[in-house]
């Protein structure tokens, strides 16, 4: 089976590895072609997350010459881990709390809420002020996105992982 190496990932993991430079530049904008099906979302993400592995079994960050480099990549490690811990921990603790049975979780964990909703309404006004962007306001969409993206984006990022870790192969072209 032909397997692309197409993620951009792993392309910045071996300018890393090879002594080159990934900068952030603050201005840059990229556009995508937004999955149009909960399906499709689910795949690219699930995908994604396969590339995460690929970037990782490409270059391995004990094996990046910066110390720097091999630290970042390292961090993409603790991701699994936050959407573990997402899927498993936090989001059946805050049900479970709002039902009055705060087992994995208690009423001061609710706090995360408040705490979501300010980051991700920070990042929107600050792609506001972009001319680059053109952003639509809808309270809704802003809800929906804070209140159950992350969990659909967990759960795919998660069939991602399983699907590496029994080294499926990926599929580019969907």
């Amino acid at each position: 089976m032909n397997r692309r190496r197409g993620e951009d990932i792993v392309l910045t993991y071996r300018l890393l590895a090879a002594g080159r430079r990934s900068l952030y530049e603050p201005r840059a904008v990229g556009f995508t072609d937004v999955p149009a099906t909960l399906g499709a979302l689910a795949r690219q993400r699930s995908r994604w997350a396969k590339g995460m592995f690929e970037g990782l079994a490409a270059v391995k960050p004990w094996s990046q010459p910066d110390a720097f480099a091999g630290y970042f990549e390292t961090l993409n490690l603790s991701i699994v881990w936050l959407d573990l811990a997402y899927i498993f921990g936090f989001v059946p603790g805050v049900a479970l709390a709002l039902l009055g049975m705060p087992w994995l979780a208690g009423w001061l964990t609710l706090l995360v809420l408040p705490l979501m909703l300010i980051g991700t309404a920070s990042v929107c006004r600050f792609q506001r002020r972009l001319p680059e962007m053109e952003a639509r306001g809808s309270a809704w969409g802003f809800l929906l996105f804070v209140l159950v993206f992350q969990v659909v984006q967990s759960a795919c990022s998660l069939w991602g992982y399983a699907a590496a870790l029994t080294r499926r192969g990926i599929d580019w072209k969907r």
